[in-house]
């Protein structure tokens, strides 16, 4: 479900801030990477990879739940994990990002039933868990990736829908504080990241920025953290002519509270068929939302873009705009 180099910024509305050095047009800076696209990868195929980022000039990568229900995507000692592919995800992105001068954000745990109803005190318990994963991972790997080891991301997806009413927005800001103060504390100066996203069936871009509004003011986020809502253009939830209005309304949201950085998560597939957008369409949409962000992230450039994964011109068109600010 990144221009990133600006991770301390704290401006919202920065018309190039999202641009190449050479001009005014925005490009990516990162992309996510699901468990499921490197499982079978081996150094070569990572180091493959990671050249293909940064030829267009991606310095990051979120490496996405390294935990989902009781399967582990690396080498966990803690009780009630198995491991879901019997070998080290985590440590082959990271040793991998640390020679190729590639910054990773790691995210932590992940359950289904995140889909379903639940209390106040399983999602509680959710949070400790992560918590508990964040130790490990990070006196498991952050000596050994120092470069390499750089943010968190919170992979919990929150929506317009099922946080209107104020309890449990109360709810998610006692979570989301529970996991933001352990991992400032567990690596000061570290950014936490979250991706939220919206669907303008069942709200509206004010009732949103309302509601993130509440949010910060009742959240921990530190000065450096990001919050970068997923755009939505991929799997439906806004359409093009929707993204500026969207946008601003969430700039404001993200300018109440002191220190946060605004990302755009931009969508690169199509979700009808799980395909790849067109470039032009992905370029639109960096473009819309330019005025609004210092940085932009993709799901995912790793999965629907890269050669390495799939056919067709997508890198090659990419890259020429990267080059040029122009696509043929």
């Amino acid at each position: 479900m990144i221009c990133l180099l600006l991770i301390a910024m704290t401006t919202v509305h920065c018309k190039k801030s999202a641009a190449t050095d050479a001009g005014d047009y925005p490009i990516a800076n990162g992309t996510f990477i699901q468990d499921f696209l490197v499982q079978n990868w081996n150094d070569a195929k990572w180091q493959q990879e990671l050249s293909i980022l940064k030829e267009v000039k991606m310095s990051y990568i979120v490496f996405t739940a390294t935990v989902i229900g009781n399967h582990a995507m690396y080498a966990s000692d803690l009780p009630g994990f198995d491991s879901k592919y019997g070998k080290d995800l985590l440590d082959m992105c990271l040793r991998n990002a640390e020679k190729a001068g590639i910054k990773v954000f790691i995210g932590l745990n992940f359950d289904e039933r995140w889909w379903n109803s639940y209390s106040a005190e399983w999602l509680y318990d959710q949070m400790d868990i992560g918590n508990q994963i964040a130790t490990e991972i990070k006196n498991k790997y952050a000596n050994k990736y120092k470069n390499a080891f750089y943010g968190w991301y919170w992979v919990w997806e929150i929506d317009n829908l099922n946080y209107t009413a104020r309890g449990r927005q109360d709810m998610l800001a006692e979570a989301l504080n529970k996991s933001l103060d352990h991992l400032h504390a567990l690596t000061p100066g570290m950014p936490v990241m979250i991706c939220p996203f919206m669907n303008y069936r069942v709200g509206t871009a004010s009732e949103y920025e309302k509601m993130w509004t509440y949010v910060f003011s009742k959240t921990r986020f530190a000065a450096g953290d990001i919050f970068a809502p997923q755009d939505c253009i991929g799997a439906g939830g806004l359409t093009i002519e929707m993204l500026d209005s969207w946008f601003s309304h969430l700039a404001k949201a993200v300018s109440t509270k002191k220190g946060l950085v605004f990302w755009s998560d931009a969508e690169t597939f199509v979700q009808s068929y799980w395909s790849s957008a067109p470039v032009d369409r992905f370029i639109e949409q960096m473009k819309i939302v330019q005025p609004y962000v210092s940085g932009i992230i993709t799901f995912a450039y790793s999965h629907y873009y890269s050669p390495v994964t799939v056919t067709g011109p997508y890198h090659n068109q990419y890259l020429q705009y990267v080059q040029t600010g122009k696509l043929n």
